[in-house]
Formats: C-alpha cells, structure tokens, sequence
C-alpha cells in the first residue's frame, strides 16, 4: 500500500434492534445480567457495614431457570457485535483479549411516510467510564477497589450523554485493560444485559412523533486514546506493506478495492446501522414480543460429532441408521478414504473425541543441533541415564505441582463452606466456623507449606542436574538439552446437545458477523457512499474526533435508508453492516440447561473395590465399558438434578455435503454412495437462511458430579474479617493464590466415577437481548450406538464410566540397568532384557541376550524341558545357571521358571510355543528376520515396563457438610473423605489381538515385588500356566496413595508398538526406537541341532560335504558348527561352509552330530 492520503479504516459491525412495547415491558421475558457487583458486601468509609453476607459469587451471580426474572423498558434497544478479531483471545501465558474501541456516537434518524429524514438524534456512549452511583444511564457494575477497606467495591460502568455538549473529559475514572470480556465474562459484549450502555443503548422514543415512523440507527466506534486502536498491534518494522497484507490476513479482513491508506497515521472506525425500524407510539397495548416457545430438534450425545451424525442419520436416513452413522462419522473425521469405513480406526477416533486434553507439564529431551534439524539421534549412553534422572525428578516435580495446586483449590472450597457458616444460615449437620478455621489453618501449615518446601527441594536438585547435563552435552557439538510436552491427562468431555431449528427467524448470536467467503471486507474513508458529492453536517460539535467521517456515515445511512442505487465507483459497506429490520429478532446465544443424572447404587455411599468390574464389561469393539448387568432400578441410586448454562456455538451441516460429494466423486461406486446421496438431497432442500444448527457440550456437567459449581469465582477476601488476626485476607488469601477456580455445592451427591445414565429435563435458549423461551420437546434423538433405558417415565442415555477428574494411564518402559521406570519420551536406556525365539527344528525356546548373543535353548523332551548351552558359545552341556551368569536377572528368571519352576515344565514349554506362534500369525512385523515359519518363529524382545493410573493432583474430595466433620475429626488434610473411590479397580486391556498393529505377545505380572514368570497371559487358555488375558486391575494413584505401579514382563515383537487400554481413557501406546533393535536383529543367528549327519571326512580347512536337505534363505547363509575333541581332551568348536554331496555311499564317511546355523548375510 502506498502512502497517498491519510483515510481512517471502516470496520463494519452489525446492529440488531428491539422494539418493546407497553405490554412487552410488563413481561418477566428476559434474564438478569450475569453478575451484580452492587450486592458485594463492604465497610464503607464511615466504617458502616454495607450488604452484610458472606463475600462469595453465589451471592452475586444470576443462576440458571430462576424464577426471578426481569423485563426491558418501553421503547427501542440497541446492541451492536464486536468484530471477531476483538472478541479472540490470543493465547500465551495468560490468554490475552485487544483492546476494544471505547466510545460510540449512536445516531437515529427518523423517517416520515414519504422516506425523508426528520430531525436526528444522537448520543455519545462512553464505555469504559465509571461512576461510584447509579445515573439514568448506568446499569452495569463491576469490580473496582475490590479487597480494599472502607471503601464501595464495584463501580458503575458505561456513560450516555447528549452528542451536542459532550467532551472528552480528561480527569473522567475509566475502567483500565477495557476488553470484549469487561470483568472477565465470556459473554460480557455479547449480551444486552450485560453490557447496556456501553455496547447497547435505551432510546425511550418519548420524542418521536405519535404516528408510525420507521427508524435508523447508525453506530460509530473509536478508541479515545489512538496508542490503543486495534491498528497498533501491527509490528513495528521494515516492509509495512507486507506486514499491513499479513495483519489483514490474521484478522480474516480485508479493503475494498484493495483501496490505499497510510495505516501508520490512520484510526479504525467501527461503523454500521439498522434501518426500517418501524415504531408507533399511539399503541398503547402495543406488543412486539413473541413469547411463545422455541421449537427445536434435540440430540443429547456424548460428542459433536456423534450428534450431528445421528440428527442426520434419524431425520434423513433413518433406515439403517447405524450404518448411515458410521458414515458420516467417518466423514467428519476423514476417515472415509474408500468404499467403507475402517470401523477399527473410527472407534478408535470417536473414543478419543470424548475427552478433553489437559497438560502434564514438561518432560526433557536431547535433540539435534540447529544445524542438525531433522536428523534421527542416538542418545549416548553416557547422557542415557543423567537425561533419564533428570525427568524422574521432574515428573515428581510435577506430581507435587498439581498436588499442590488440588490442595490450593481444596482450601478455597473449605474457605468458601466456612464463610457459608460464618455468614449465612447453614444446615444443622455443618461444623462451626471455629472448627472449619481450624481445619483450613492445619491445611495450610501443616501440608501446604510442607509440599510446597518439598517442591522447592525438588526444584534445587533439577537445576543441579540441568547443569551437569548440560555440561556433558557441552562435548557433543550436534545436541541439545530442551523441554517438550510430557503425557497428558484427560478427562470426560460434558455431554453434548445439539439445537436444530428450521424457522428463519433464528440467527445465532455469535454469527452477527458472518460473511459468504469468511473475510469481513472493511473500507476507508473516501470509499464512503455520498452520491451528491456533498457531505451535510449534521454533526457540528467540535469536540468530537472525525467529524468529517462522522457526517459522512450519517449521508450514507440516509442515502442506503432511502436507496441501495449506487453511482459508478462508490461501495457499499459489508452486507453486516446494513440491517434491514423487518421483525423482532431471535438471536439465541446461550443455553440453560437441566438434567437428571441417577449413578449405580453404593452401599453406604461408599465405592466397593470391584464397583467396576461387577457391572461392566469391557467391549473391545469400541474400545469402553459397557454394563454387564441387567438394567433396571434396582442397581440404581437416588436421582440427582444439575444445572448450568453454556454459550452456544455453530454447527452445520452443508460443509459436511461437500466432503460427502467429494467422496462420491472418488468412489461413485460405493455400496453406500445411494444412502449418502439420498441425504445429501435432503440435506440441501433446506434453505440455509432457515436452518440453524447449535451444539456445545453441556459445560459443568461433570463438575457438578463432584459437587463443584464451575462459575465466575470472586478473589478470596472478607470485608469483616479481623485486621488483628487477619485470617481470610492474609493466611487464606495467599494460601489459594490462582486457585479459586470453582465452588462447592455441599448439598449435592459425590459421584467421582461417572457410571450411571442420564437425561435432559429442561432446556431454555437465551438470546443477545436477554430474551429467553423455553424449548419443549416430545423425543430426544440420541446415537444409534446408544444404550438407552426407560428409567422413572425417561428416556435416559448410558454414560460411558469415566473418572471425572483428570487422570491418566502412565505405561512406561522399565530401564534395564536401573529398574527405574523410562520417564523419557522414548527410551534412551534400552528395556529390551534379551530375547527368545522359536526353533521349529528342534521344537525348543532360544534364549539371546539383549545384544542378540545366544545364551541357549529349552528343548521340549519326551517328558520334560532339556537345557542346552548355545554351540560355540559354552562349552557342550553347561547347566543353565552357568549359561545365564552376568546375564539380565529377568530373562534368567523367564528360563529357569520355564526349566523347573513350575508343575509341568514340558506342558508349559510346549503350550508356550504354541500360543506365541498363534499369536505372531496376528501380527505384521516392521523389520523383517527369517521369513521361514517352518524353521522358526519371530525374534520376541523380553521388556519390562511400568503401568498406573495417575490422578492429576490429590483425588477429589466429598465437598458435603458431614464428610467436611468427618474429616475435622481426622485431621488429615491430604487424606479426605472421598467415597473410597480411589480403591476402585479399573480394568486395563494389554494389547490388542485383533489388531495387527500391536505388537504384545503376551505377558507376565509382577507378584509382589518380582513378576512371576510361571503364569503367562495371552490371547487364549492352554493348561495352567497359560491364561487368557485377564485385564490387569489399577486403582487411582495420588501422591499419598500406597500402592506402587505395576510391574509386567512383555514379550513383544519390537518393529510394533503396544497399548494398553482401560476405557476410561484414551489408548496408551509405547514404542521402542528403531536404533535399539535393528542392528541387533541383523546380527542374530539360529542353530538348530542336528544328529546324525552322514557327511564326508571334515578337515580345519574344507567345508562340510552332506546330503542334508537344505532351503534357500534369501539374504542367508547355511554353515555347520561342530565340536572337536582335542588330544588335551579340551574342545574346539569348528565352523565351516556346507557344501552338497550326491555320493552319499562313496568311500570316507562319517556320521558326525553338530549345529546348522542360519546366518543372515
């Protein structure tokens, strides 16, 4: 862009008016704001006691369906709609809004019966001032000189005065950091209640003339300070232009014409209007508001995606609805890439979508250099295990972090029952707010600060140990020491509902800004539509910025009122910014919801170890639990009710065609493509002006289940509290620091494991006004994959069991030289303790170390497992406790169980054979060894790894008045009542079978502190010693949990990764790098014992001349490894090529017993 005038950026902004009429303004048809600071409690500067109650949000904030409700003034309201690159945070440490413009003239222009403008009207908002009293115009409070004594804690916001005297005031108070959130509020702008004047303006009309006279209303925003327009947050630097084209593209904007400007000295106007607003005062009884119900579809799922897909399915495919499903599953996932879906990986996917992701902090790693960006390394053993160390301190690190953090929040939920009980009236079962003061001060000194110093301590040695590793990696010029994203934790994602309304009169809230192609296309000054050429000034205070500008968006608006004719060259604003009012607008924008949740029945409310495995089964197919009992209301608990409210968001359908008429143009052949075609038909006969799709997950759903209210929290401070022994706003205040994140609900039930069913029982949509209706519904549409259960008159949904907090599954390999689990992100210690193989040949298990250096074999006798020492390697017949000698203890322990620790060592030998060479058939190897099955089996790789399933923090706690006694009287902090669920066992899968993607064999588990290696569990039974795998059982860890994580031996087929699956979270998978088994693989070789061999007379220098029929190997090589007895009785061990013979009775034979060996070349 070149600099040729200094033109300002018009920014165009959507304007929605609401017209209420005399009766309207009787109607109780619109919520409260969100919040009334008004109602803060405080000592004024007199020292009198103001609002005398307990400082906490649920004396403040406006709760769901209640009954309270409130109603708008006669005359006409305005709300305009931030543009989306105002509303967006920016995500760093803190997500971090714009600034947003701070001052608005409103203009309206009535219109007579012959479309002339009469005398205008105008007023100036500015939106940011504050006031300590309410005026005619102030309606919204906020926080201001909050947590200071004697003095008012909220002030009021926004400020409306006549155009014609107004002036910047320079000495005005104005709120600091003005953004789209105001006091923190995701719907602060979005909504009228929230933010009257101040993105919204009352006009009376008292002055209007008594007929019916349509109206436009213009509205121009400005930042009053130039330093905070939006304009500033392009880069300073060198190639303007480029940064100018890449700001615009960030923002989603773009100039019309690609007209020119000089953006260093220009402003960003915000601008638009609504026209034909149509008002008659003569009307007495006039109404405009449609109270009625809002009719709408509803699907009630457990993912968006799963929604969308079974609204689609049920509406326009209802036929064969679970494989319409999967169908559009698949295509929202793009998994549909040929003529069906891979159900594997689809179930796999849909699994994932319902959990939240949550970080595990960091983990350190080695990488290559700057300039080796990209290359595979190989950790060197000497910086192997310092890097491991470090990320074994580090991960406990962690652990405390988050402990601490829990314990934080847990104080401020015991702070927050204790100001209950100090200032309100609570039930007789609650302690005495003497006891709760108690209690929170042994929280704090007694495990906080014990924690915290622990931390600390912690802290110190992985600085240390930063250093020195950082030191040795000084001597490798290519490597570096960085931080990467550890494991994460995952929780339930709420429950999913979706709106489908089909009446034009819906227009989400969120979508005011909506454009065709995505790009809001704003102008500049000179691009402003004045057909005559002459700007009339309607505007003369010279006082206001831009007044140029000003008058020339108010010619516009007349000229667009009056006609949409364009002369050549001029432009019109974006379509959003002209608003042709034909009806009261519906503009739904959040949600309030209801449902009913009723869990599995406990005795005594308490969780019995096997509550899981008892009553639900593992469906390996969809990778959850599912009930394994029969459904009825004997094996459910008391009905709980929750409530919440949730911002909506869009969903829609027709980008969801467009993939499915993609498909079909790679696959018109497909036995699907008439089903899809037949909805894509459908689908596309609906206009898309009368259709809205809404869905969002039901947020603070799953809070509720363990009595938490997930709702704008207030800093912890008491007003009343004691200056002399400061007990809230010193020992409590910095005890909490950031954690008040939600409150507790005492007298709800404690449900830490989701594993119960539930239903929607109310639904009421909000729109941008605070109007709200009602949504009634006869049938909720639910997946075809849902298990549903008529309970108590209901259709209810089966959630699947989950644990609510964040957890979990750490599968980690064990290092073989420490034992200590591989808390790298891949191992840098290699786990592989050796190796076995099967030798068909001699129908015997092959030992290899982990270097692939053979130790021996066990041979499966007539009656018993024989023992024999590799060839070559040991001298003929060394017993098996020799052989394994400085060898890895757990691959001596696999042999010598297999040997003789057992009943029936050749039963276990010979079923042992058998089911791993079931089993391998099911998987397909990466690197490929000897590919003759008939001579032997797949090299297995024997591992160790660890498994738990880790809570993120403390376990959650039972927030009840009586659990809060029973744990006063205990007296532990870290150890609080919570329902015993974390002594629950959770079932975990160990491989998967029907997957040739995993690579577990099977495996062995740790029976106390060693494994035991005479149980081996697989994909089937054989005899004793072999056991279908029966799912290992974890319970929930913490840090003050007892039980250590478990201990298993695998054997694994390496070049393949391995899960493990609990279905209360995603699947883990682990892996072993490449580099630290391929070349071990080369190396390997198999011997296989053969006897007797006729062959010609052996020298040391010729080869072996037999007959024995050999196959070819590619990439391998036969060669006979024999043992010569020497005259010192001492043997030697001769290994020589094979050459064939075809006179097998010719003169100077031998029969001879030694060793094939297959060599890979």
């Amino acid at each position: 862009m070149k600099e040729t005038q200094i033109d300002n950026l018009i920014v165009p902004i959507n304007i929605q008016a609401l017209c209420v009429g005399s009766e309207d303004s009787t109607q109780n048809a619109f919520i409260k704001r969100e919040a009334d600071f008004s109602q803060l409690p405080y000592v004024d500067s007199s020292g009198g006691w103001q609002n005398y109650k307990a400082n906490i949000s649920e004396n403040i904030l406006t709760n769901p369906f209640e009954d309270d409700q409130t109603s708008l003034e006669q005359g006409i309201h305005l709300h305009w709609a931030l543009p989306d690159a105002l509303t967006n945070g920016e995500a760093q440490d803190n997500l971090k809004f714009p600034l947003v413009p701070n001052r608005w003239l409103v203009v309206r222009i009535p219109f007579d019966n012959s479309n002339n403008p009469l005398t205008i009207k105008s007023w100036i908002i500015e939106s940011d001032a504050l006031s300590t009293n309410q005026n005619n115009s102030s309606y919204i409070t906020v926080p201001v000189n909050y947590g200071q004594t004697n003095t008012q804690p909220y002030n009021y916001l926004g400020a409306v005065y006549d155009t014609s005297n107004w002036q910047e005031n320079s000495s005005g108070q104005y709120y600091s950091n003005f953004t789209a959130l105001g006091y923190g509020a995701v719907n602060f702008a979005s909504c009228y209640q929230n933010c009257r004047s101040i993105f919204g303006l009352y006009d009376d009309v008292s002055d209007l003339p008594s007929e019916t006279v349509n109206c436009t209303y213009l509205v121009i925003g400005w930042y009053s300070n130039s330093k905070n327009d939006f304009l500033r947050t392009i880069s300073n630097g060198k190639g303007l232009d480029e940064l100018v084209e890449q700001w615009l593209a960030d923002n989603s904007w773009s100039i019309a014409n690609n007209a020119e400007f000089d953006i260093a000295n220009a402003n960003s106007l915000y601008s638009g209007f609504v026209k034909n607003v149509a008002w008659n005062a003569t009307n007495t009884n006039s109404t405009y508001l449609d109270i009625s119900s809002a009719n709408a579809t509803v699907v009630f799922a457990e993912s968006s995606i799963e929604a969308l897909s079974a609204f689609i399915s049920e509406t326009y495919a209802s036929d064969n609805r679970t494989i319409v499903e999967d169908l559009f599953n698949a295509l929202q996932l793009g998994l549909l890439k040929n003529n069906s879906p891979n159900l594997t990986e689809l179930d796999y996917k849909l699994h994932l979508k319902r959990f939240s992701q949550h970080s595990g902090s960091i983990i350190w790693t080695i990488v290559p250099g700057k300039e080796n960006t990209g290359n595979d390394i190989n950790i060197p053993l000497e910086l192997a295990d310092p890097l491991n160390q470090i990320n074994i301190l580090q991960q406990s690190y962690d652990r405390l972090t988050f402990s601490i953090q829990s314990l934080q929040y847990q104080i401020f939920s015991d702070w927050y029952k204790y100001m209950v009980v100090s200032y309100g009236n609570p039930p007789s079962n609650a302690p005495s707010a003497q006891d709760i003061q108690n209690f929170i001060t042994n929280e704090i000194t007694n495990s906080l600060n014990t924690l915290s110093t622990q931390k600390d301590d912690l802290l110190k040695k992985i600085n240390n140990f930063q250093n020195n590793l950082k030191g040795l990696i000084s001597n490798y010029d290519t490597l570096e020491l960085k931080q990467a994203p550890t494991s994460r934790y995952y929780s339930p994602i709420d429950p999913t509902i979706l709106l489908v309304n089909q009446d034009e009169s819906w227009t989400y809230a969120g979508e005011r800004n909506f454009t065709a192609d995505g790009i809001l296309s704003c102008r500049v000054s000179s691009q402003i539509v004045v057909s005559t050429g002459e700007v009339q000034g309607y505007l003369s205070n010279s006082n206001l910025p831009f007044l140029n500008d000003f008058n020339s968006l108010i010619n516009e608006a007349i000229i667009l009122t009056q006609s949409s004719n364009l002369q050549n060259g001029e432009v019109l604003p974006e379509s959003i910014a002209i608003n042709d009012w034909r009806q009261i607008p519906w503009l739904p924008l959040s949600l309030e919801w209801e449902a009913y949740y009723i869990p599995l029945a406990k005795a005594n409310g308490n969780y019995d170890t096997n509550h899981i495995v008892n009553n639900f089964n593992f469906d390996q197919d969809a990778n959850e639990l599912t009930y394994s009992t029969t459904v009825n209301s004997s094996i459910f608990g008391q009905q709980e009710t929750y409530r919440g409210c949730i911002t909506l968001t869009p969903n829609t359908t027709y980008n969801l065609c467009e993939r499915i008429n993609e498909y079909l143009q790679y696959y018109p052949d497909s036995p699907y493509a008439t089903k899809l075609q037949q909805a894509v038909d459908k689908i596309q006969k609906i206009p898309t002006s009368q259709t809205t799709v809404l869905a969002q997950i039901l947020n603070g759903f799953n809070k509720a289940l363990i009595m938490s209210k997930q709702t704008l929290q207030l800093q912890v401070y008491d007003p009343f509290d004691s200056t002399d022994n400061p007990f809230t706003n010193t020992t409590v205040q910095r005890a909490v620091g950031n954690q008040n994140i939600s409150a507790p609900v005492p007298i709800d039930s404690f449900n830490p494991i989701i594993d119960g069913i539930s239903c929607i029982s109310r639904l009421r949509i909000i729109d941008a006004f605070g109007r709200y209706k009602d949504i009634p519904y006869n049938k909720i549409i639910y997946p075809s994959s849902a298990n549903t259960y008529v309970q108590q008159g209901s259709n209810y949904i089966a959630l699947y069991p989950r644990i609510v907090q964040p957890c979990r599954l750490q599968f980690e390999f064990l290092a073989t030289d420490s034992k200590e689990a591989e808390a790298n992100k891949s191992p840098a210690v290699n786990p592989i303790c050796g190796w076995i193989l099967i030798n068909n040949i001699n129908n015997a298990l092959m030992f290899y170390d982990a270097t692939g250096v053979p130790i021996g074999m066990l041979q499966v006798g007539q009656s018993k497992a024989i023992w024999r020492s590799a060839p070559s390697i040991y001298p003929f017949d060394t017993s098996l406790d020799a052989c394994f000698l400085n060898k890895n203890a757990e691959l001596y322990n696999l042999a010598k169980t297999i040997y003789n620790g057992v009943d029936n060592p050749f039963e276990y030998l010979s079923n042992l054979f058998k089911v791993i060479d079931s089993t391998c058939t099911k998987i397909v190897s990466k690197e490929q060894f000897f590919s003759n099955p008939a001579l032997l089996g797949k090299p297995l790789a024997l591992v160790q790894a660890s498994i738990q399933l880790q809570l993120q923090g403390l376990s959650a706690v039972n927030e009840s008045w009586d659990a809060l006694s029973t744990d006063i009287l205990n007296s532990n902090p870290l150890n609080r009542t919570n329902n015993q669920f974390t002594t629950v066992n959770f079932p975990v899968q160990l491989g998967d079978y029907q997957n040739f993607q995993d690579g577990l064999v099977g495996y062995f588990v740790s029976g106390g502190d060693d494994v035991d290696y005479s149980t081996f569990y697989s994909s089937e039974t054989m005899g004793d010693n072999i056991q279908k795998s029966t799912n290992l059982l974890l319970q929930p860890y913490s840090i003050i949990s007892k039980q250590p994580a478990k201990i298993i031996s695998m054997l694994v087929d390496p070049t393949v990764p391995i899960n493990a699956n609990i279905g209360i979270l995603p699947v883990t998978t682990i892996s072993i790098p490449p580099d630290q088994y391929v070349q071990t693989l080369k190396n390997m070789y198999i011997t296989f014992l053969t006897a007797p061999v006729i062959s010609a007379m052996i020298t040391s220098s010729s080869s072996l001349t037999s007959s024995i029929p050999l196959s070819k190997e590619n990439g391998a090589n036969w060669t006979w490894v024999q043992a010569q007895k020497q005259p010192d009785n001492s043997i030697k061990w001769t290994e020589v090529a094979i050459t064939p013979d075809s006179t097998i009775f010719a003169n100077n034979k031998q029969i001879i017993e030694g060793w094939l060996k297959l060599n890979q070349s």
